[in-house]
């Protein structure tokens, strides 16, 4: 069973009949699991699968003539399953009791509970029921379906409920969580959503954690896991993207609030396209996140108190989210095709640097955190921190920032500027901390934040040295998704020094790759180093003139074409990569083969004219039949070699 195939085992197990039908199963009266996006039936069949929304929606389980519940069997199937983690009716809150809350009236959520345990549950979604329970801050037109339920509108298209969260209107003490709706047990997981903790969001953690999503998942606005979902959809085969895209091409929308939960949208949504190989939307729809999350205020500290909840997970979720747009506005700003430039590189902001990973999956208390200009100066620090992965990866893209900052002029940079960042590059490797210095943790899994802040680095020394290099000689550019073409510069080192850096760090990338961890789980910003460790290795290839180094290259090659075959089956942009980079090396190994052909051609052609010529000697006689003269002649060409006396014999015999 796969990846995919478990995940809807769990979803689906233990799961009384779903209450749920689409529109073909109803019209043939014909039983229907529910399940989203897709139910069974359709999916076997290959028919469309559209929902419809409910009029009446649930109004939750049946009381008796006594005015109490009517548990019975229903909550018999709702103790197995493993019921609500908030179970205490007493401390449901009521719309009448709402403007009475305070946060200490708010019932603490376990997350100290085992994650399969809490993975197993079937939370309900808050849009489930009426919103009428929410406090003000959350606020929409109306109810909508269960959770990923599509509303059919009379045009046929597919929408989603949005729901505004007016932030600004609520003072920040009271911005407490509110207690989510009894449980339903029809409410269905949904698989999507589980489908993005599982496959993407290790690699880029800004939205809340999903233990927290799992506890309180109405937390998240319709619009923004409606990107979730087609984000999601990337990593399961055969799924129709198209209405799961027209959805997310929502959150660009504006009358979907201005908030950070936009904003959170917008880069996930910008990042699929990106991937996708699409990128004048991708670069518009990034932009269009920048413009919203400076005119927030976002680079405040403010912003995540303000909007926090007065929970640490929940502003910590907030910092990551500018930390995440700036790294990502950096990596868009060194590609080729894209024509952008690192805007928030000089916009100040006096936010902490984010928690170290585990600490935020787990929803564990944040530690007292630091800012950017400790780190910067934490090699003259008295106090031993430990700075996160993501605090590496935020300075790694500063220091590639840097290096665009330069310029593709490369007679502008001066020796010292090269040298410089030179330095900084390599102070960043020799001060990593034991436990940064490798991106495999003891149990084997890959620290994704780690692993992406080692690529950019030796991106970025990629993109220093390479245009310095002899490499440029071979080929100045090769044009890909991500590669600049740049002019050829003269080095600030001899060239050979140059060209040993770029090869250590195209290396460098070829070793990450070999690591053997899923290609998929890795960002899609990962083709991008791929890339530029390709366009290393393919000159290096026909310099190299030991027989053994040329084929250890051949076989980074591949690994490379191979990488980005396996990325591929997720991500457009990674499929066009692998046929460009394949060309290439066809290319160049033919180019290889044949020079190797003519030099060989050449010496045994060689070889066989001396051989000929040592065994006829009938040119002597010619010598001597020449008179007096021969003897000089015979001398000037015992000097000249035996090439140089057939050709003079064959002229007296012209003449």
């Amino acid at each position: 069973m796969n990846g995919t195939e478990a995940l809807g085992h769990i979803a689906l197990r233990n799961r009384p009949p779903s209450l749920l039908a689409c529109i073909a199963c109803r019209k043939r009266h014909l039983k229907c699991n529910g399940q989203m996006p897709i139910c069974k039936r359709c999916q076997d069949s290959g028919s469309e699968c559209n929902y419809q929304q409910s009029r009446r929606g649930y109004k939750g389980p049946r009381r008796t003539a006594k005015g109490t519940e009517n548990d019975g069997s229903q909550a018999s199937s709702n103790e197995d399953s493993g019921g609500d983690m908030l179970r205490d009716s007493t401390k449901t809150p009521t719309a009448a009791s709402l403007a009475d809350w305070t946060p200490a009236a708010i019932p603490e959520m376990d997350f100290n509970m085992n994650e399969d345990a809490l993975f197993m549950r079937n939370y309900p979604d808050a849009t489930t029921r009426s919103f009428s329970f929410l406090p003000e801050i959350y606020q929409t037109t109306e109810a909508t379906s269960s959770v990923g339920q599509l509303s059919t509108m009379g045009n046929g298209q597919h929408s989603e409920v949005a729901v505004s969260f007016q932030n600004n209107a609520v003072n920040p003490t009271a911005r407490t969580l509110p207690e989510p709706p009894r449980q339903s047990p029809e409410a269905p997981v949904d698989t999507l959503i589980d489908l993005y903790y599982a496959n993407f969001n290790s690699a880029h953690p800004f939205i809340i954690p999903r233990k927290l999503y799992r506890a309180r998942p109405y937390l998240l606005p319709p619009h923004l896991k409606s990107v979730m979902r087609f984000v999601a959809s990337h990593f399961m085969q055969g799924l129709s993207q198209q209405n799961l895209r027209g959805l997310a091409e929502g959150i660009t929308a504006e009358d979907v609030s201005n908030d950070g939960y936009k904003v959170q949208g917008l880069m996930l949504f910008g990042m699929s396209l990106f991937a996708r190989f699409e990128p004048e939307p991708a670069l518009t729809v990034i932009n269009q996140a920048i413009d919203l999350a400076v005119n927030l205020g976002m680079n405040s500290k403010t912003y995540a108190t303000n909007h926090g909840m007065g929970i640490d997970v929940i502003e910590e979720s907030w910092r990551r989210t500018w930390w995440g747009l700036f790294t990502i506005d950096g990596i868009l700003a060194s590609m080729n095709n894209i024509p952008h430039t690192f805007r928030l590189q000089d916009i100040q902001n006096d936010l902490l640097l984010p928690s170290e990973e585990n600490d935020y999956a787990q929803c564990k208390i944040i530690p007292q955190l630091r800012s950017q200009n400790d780190f910067l100066d934490r090699t003259f620090s008295t106090e031993d921190y430990a700075y996160s992965s993501f605090a590496y990866k935020i300075e790694a893209v500063r220091l590639l920032g840097k290096i665009l900052s330069l310029g593709t002029d490369m007679f502008a940079a001066t020796d010292e500027q090269v040298e410089s960042l030179d330095t900084s590059l390599a102070n960043f490797m020799i001060s990593l901390p034991p436990d940064k210095r490798y991106v495999l943790e003891r149990d084997g899994k890959c620290d994704e934040i780690l692993f992406s802040a080692h690529n950019l680095i030796d991106s970025a020394l990629i993109m220093l040295h390479r245009p310095r290099s002899s490499l440029v000689f071979v080929q100045n550019h090769y044009p890909t998704p991500c590669t600049r073409q740049e002019a050829i510069g003269l080095p600030t080192s001899a060239y050979e020094v140059h060209t040993n850096k770029a090869i250590k760090a195209a290396n460098s990338i070829s070793k990450a790759i070999a690591l053997r961890t899923p290609m998929s789980m890795h960002t899609p910003c990962f083709v991008c180093a791929t890339l530029l460790a390709a366009i290393v290795h393919l000159p290096a290839y026909p310099m190299e003139t030991s027989t053994d180094r040329a084929d250890a290259i051949k076989e980074r090659l591949q690994l490379t074409v191979n990488a980005l075959s396996s990325m591929g089956e997720v991500w457009p942009m990674a499929r066009a990569a692998k046929g460009q980079i394949s060309q290439f090396a066809r290319e160049v190994f033919a180019g290889q083969a044949g020079a190797a052909g003519h030099m060989q051609a050449q010496a045994q052609i060689q070889q066989i004219d001396i051989e000929s010529m040592m065994e006829d000697q009938t040119w002597l006689d010619e010598l001597a039949s020449l008179g007096p003269g021969g003897n000089a002649l015979m001398l000037e060409g015992a000097e000249a070699g035996p090439m140089s006396l057939s050709t003079s014999t064959t002229t007296p015999g012209t003449n």
